[in-house]
Formats: structure tokens, sequence, C-alpha cells
């Protein structure tokens, strides 16, 4: 009898195990999976000439923070900032691009829609610009 629960509770174990390397396994492939999604997106969003001059942008935004006598809490806010602005950028541009699938015509509510998606990065862009302007003073 014993030797019978110990061959059982082997069993129930070696199910428990395989469940685990299967959820392990399902969420390492989706994992991958959803890695390689983020990756094409990206080679989209470098196609976009907003996206690229952004870059461009962020090009000169992080010599500068690295060499500015800023705090460094405050060259967090501010690259992560930038990163939103990017993040705004890349949504802008799935809407756009949506919308555009929906309708190649002249719609006035498509036209808000891109225009509100616009405005959305307009204003990250403005905090941007609004907290560089604040570095001057800061740094002083």
């Amino acid at each position: 009898m014993p030797m019978n629960g110990i061959l059982i509770n082997l069993l129930i174990f070696a199910k428990i195990e395989l469940i685990k390397f299967d959820y392990l396994h399902n969420f390492m492939k989706k994992f991958f999976l959803n890695l390689v999604n983020s990756i094409n997106g990206l080679k989209v969003a470098f196609k976009e000439h907003s996206f690229i001059a952004e870059i461009l942008g962020g090009l000169i935004l992080i010599p500068y923070l690295i060499f500015s006598n800023l705090e460094n809490e405050y060259k967090l806010i501010i690259i992560s900032i930038y990163f939103l602005l990017l993040a705004f950028e890349i949504l802008n541009t799935s809407i756009e691009k949506l919308s555009d699938k929906i309708s190649k015509e002249i719609d006035s509510d498509i036209r808000k829609i891109k225009d509100l998606s616009s405005a959305s990065v307009f204003i990250i862009l403005i905090l941007l610009i609004i907290l560089l302007i604040l570095t001057i003073f800061i740094s002083r």
C-alpha cells in the first residue's frame, strides 16, 4: 500500500510539472510572438516621417540630458516624457492607418478622429518643450 501511495504522488507531481512546463512553454511562445509583433510595429513606425523626426530630436535630447547638470530625477522625467511622445506617435500613426482602411473618402468624423489623435501627440510634445525650457532655469 505505501508503494502505491508513493507511485500516485510521483504521478501527480509529474503531471503538475508537465502542466508547469506546458504553461511556461506557451508563455515563452506568446512572449516571443509579441516581441516579433512589436519589432514589426517599430519597423512600420520607422517609415513614418514624424516618428523619424522625433527620433532625431531624441538624438539631440539624450546627449543634452547626459551632459547637463540636472538632477537625475529631472532627467528621468524628461526621458520618460520623450518615450511617452514616441508611444503616442505610434498610436497616432496606427489610428491614422486604421482610419484610412475604413474609408479612403473624405469623412468629417474620420477627420475629427485623426485630429484628436494628432492633438494628443501635440500635447505631449508641448509638455516636453516646456520641461526642456525649464531645464535652462533649473540648471543655473
